[in-house]
């Protein structure tokens, strides 16, 4: 009996050491990254709301010749619309406006990247600014918004649609 009652405690040693051990082993919680939540939304069927605080770009030519201080800002809401339709509001506010069409676009990746549109130029609709300087359009598109990546909008002074042509661009981000 003394040899149990001496050993039990060395077996009950080993035997929570084990467990103890075992209990390590496994890996610590993560916390989902971001591109998680965005999935684990989209699977969810829970619409996705975007936003954008659109800011000036720097004028870029390839000449020689003095610079136009740009101050064209502005926002952007997108919201589902229905089935493969999404309600834009756009907001926009320049100086120095010359009268020329102001065109934009939603595209993939961060401002500053030469991407393709997510739909053709022509699907978005010219933006018409008032003798004030300002620019509204509120209005539903026949496109659709994919719940994640990463998008930004682009608004092009003239027709053109490159680099150059950037008035002002804004990073999409999801709405809260």
């Amino acid at each position: 009996m003394h040899l149990l009652r001496a050993g039990t405690p060395l077996f009950l040693l080993a035997v929570l050491s084990g467990a103890a051990g075992r209990c390590g082993a496994q890996p610590a919680p993560t916390r989902p990254s971001s591109n998680d939540r965005a999935a684990a939304i989209a699977a969810a069927g829970i619409p996705v709301r975007w936003q954008a605080t659109l800011q000036a770009t720097q004028q870029r030519t390839g000449g020689v010749a003095p610079t136009v201080r740009n101050r064209t800002t502005g926002y952007m809401y997108l919201s589902p619309a229905g089935s493969e339709r999404t309600r834009v509001r756009l907001t926009l506010s320049t100086t120095g406006y010359d009268g020329s069409a102001l065109r934009w676009a939603i595209l993939p990746g961060r401002c500053g990247s030469d991407m393709v549109p997510i739909a053709p130029v022509e699907r978005f609709p010219i933006i018409d600014i008032g003798a004030n300087g300002r620019g509204e359009l509120d209005m539903e598109l026949a496109i659709t918004m994919p719940a994640t990546g990463q998008y930004h909008v682009n608004v092009y002074r003239g027709r053109g649609t490159q680099l150059s042509n950037v008035l002002t661009c804004g990073n999409l981000t999801r709405a809260r």
